[in-house]
C-alpha cells in the first residue's frame, strides 16, 4: 500500500517537473525571440547586430522546427533570417529559408493567408539576383 502511494507521489512529481521544464523552455525561446526582434528593429543597425539577430533566429529555427511549438514564430524566424541573408547577398542561403517558411505556412492554421506575399516576393528577388529569371517570375506570380 505504501509502495503504491510513493509510486503515485513520485509520478506526480515527475509530471510536475516535466511541466515546469516545458514552461521554462517556452520562456527561453520566447525571450530569445524578443531579443532577436529588438536587434531586427534596431534604429541603428550594424553588422554585429545583424549577425547576432541572424544567429538567434537560426537557433530558434532549430529549436522550434523540432518541437512544432509555435508555428507563427517559426515562420517569422525563417522569413527574417532570410531577409538578413539577402541583405548580405547570400541568396543561396535565403532560398531554403524562404521555402521552409512557405512549408510551415501551408501546414499552420494560425498564419494569415496574406502572409504568403512576403516569402514569395523575397524568393522572387533571390532568384532574380541569381539570374534565374524563370524561377523569379514563378514566385513573383505567386505573390
Amino acid at each position: 500500500m505504501y509502495k503504491r502511494r510513493f509510486f503515485f507521489l513520485g509520478l506526480s512529481v515527475f509530471f510536475s517537473a516535466i511541466f515546469l521544464l516545458a514552461q521554462k523552455r517556452k520562456e527561453d525561446y520566447f525571450s530569445l525571440y524578443k531579443h532577436a526582434e529588438a536587434l531586427y528593429k534596431a534604429p541603428n543597425p550594424t553588422n554585429q547586430k545583424d549577425s547576432a539577430a541572424l544567429a538567434i533566429y537560426t537557433k530558434l529555427i532549430s529549436l522550434l522546427s523540432n518541437t512544432k511549438q509555435n508555428d507563427s514564430i517559426l515562420w517569422d524566424c525563417y522569413v527574417k533570417a532570410a531577409i538578413f541573408e539577402q541583405t548580405y547577398n547570400h541568396f543561396d542561403k535565403a532560398i531554403p529559408l524562404l521555402r521552409n517558411s512557405l512549408a510551415v505556412q501551408s501546414k499552420a492554421t494560425n498564419i494569415k493567408e496574406s502572409s504568403w506575399y512576403l516569402p514569395n516576393i523575397y524568393l522572387g528577388n533571390s532568384y532574380y539576383n541569381m539570374n534565374r529569371f524563370d524561377s523569379a517570375r514563378y514566385y513573383y506570380k505567386q505573390a
